[in-house]
């Protein structure tokens, strides 16, 4: 499968985006 460098740190970035966004709603819920 081909990747450009772009490609990978933007899919990279929105993986690591949701992964904190979880984290912090169920931080906020269990606060």
């Amino acid at each position: 499968m081909e990747c450009s460098l772009v490609t990978c740190m933007v899919l990279s970035a929105h993986h690591v985006y949701k992964r904190a966004a979880r984290y912090y709603v169920v931080a906020r819920s269990h606060a």
